[in-house]
């Protein structure tokens, strides 16, 4: 190409444009790389000990440096700049005072303990005890109304059953039992009215006479069957030689 030809090329664009106008070139495309740089304000740590704390108590008046002396529980008397160094000196002791908790009293003490209070223990064991007190439930004691009255269902039937043969509530049976504390009595309901005291002996002879009137009984009873059974077998047995008889006799006829 020559040097004719690539001069003549931003005309020949310009006329391209210019007879259609509905198609454009697109402009060329350029590239654009930025940089910033983060630039943070310097800021000081502690606003007490900068710089411009003791310019600004050098403006203040007399008057207003006394305030801030009594304020801060300082001397009051004196010129300005002894309490302007008063305040810079309680204001540096104080910023140093916010990074520890020694007292000033355990300077001289190598422990790592500050400070140790010695609970009131009276005062603690009364509070545990008011508060086992409150938890305690009084329950009335009913040991000695227990047996006055049956309450459920099955005493009462069980007392129904009994006064027949006793004749008497089953309150009334109760009997006492001692205890090596005199103050304590265990009641109990009384059974002894129904315990029947027996003679060995004549328990024996009454079962002895019993079991011989049982056996007399049954050879009674087996006696009367094998009469019935006998009559009964031999009835039947002379019906059968009758009718055998009567028919031979039949026969012969």
């Amino acid at each position: 190409m020559s040097l004719r030809k690539v001069r003549s090329l931003p005309s020949l664009r310009v006329l391209a444009e210019v007879s259609n106008p509905l198609v454009r070139v697109p402009p060329p495309s350029f590239t654009y790389q930025t940089r910033q740089v983060h630039n943070t304000k310097k800021n000081e740590h502690s606003p007490m000990l900068s710089s411009d704390s003791h310019a600004s108590f050098t403006r203040m008046s007399l008057k207003t440096l006394k305030n801030e002396c009594r304020t801060r529980g300082l001397k009051v008397s004196g010129k300005k700049t002894e309490l302007v160094e008063r305040i810079l000196l309680f204001e540096g002791s104080s910023s140093k005072k916010l990074h520890t908790s020694a007292i000033q009293r355990a300077k001289n003490d190598s422990s790592h303990i500050d400070s140790m209070k010695i609970p009131n223990v009276a005062k603690l064991e009364a509070e545990a005890e008011s508060r086992k007190t409150d938890y305690i439930v009084k329950v009335p004691s009913i040991v000695n109304n227990a047996a006055t009255e049956p309450k459920t269902k099955i005493e009462k039937d069980y007392e129904k059953k009994l006064q027949p043969a006793d004749k008497k509530p089953l309150a009334e049976n109760v009997g006492t039992v001692a205890t090596p504390d005199a103050d304590n009595v265990i009641q109990t309901p009384s059974v002894s009215d129904s315990i029947k005291v027996v003679n060995p002996e004549e328990e024996l002879r009454s079962g002895s006479s019993e079991q011989g009137r049982s056996y007399s009984q049954q050879d009674e009873e087996l006696t009367s069957r094998d009469k019935k059974f006998l009559l009964g077998f031999a009835g039947t047995v002379a019906a059968w030689w009758s009718l055998r008889f009567w028919k031979k006799e039949e026969s012969k006829k």
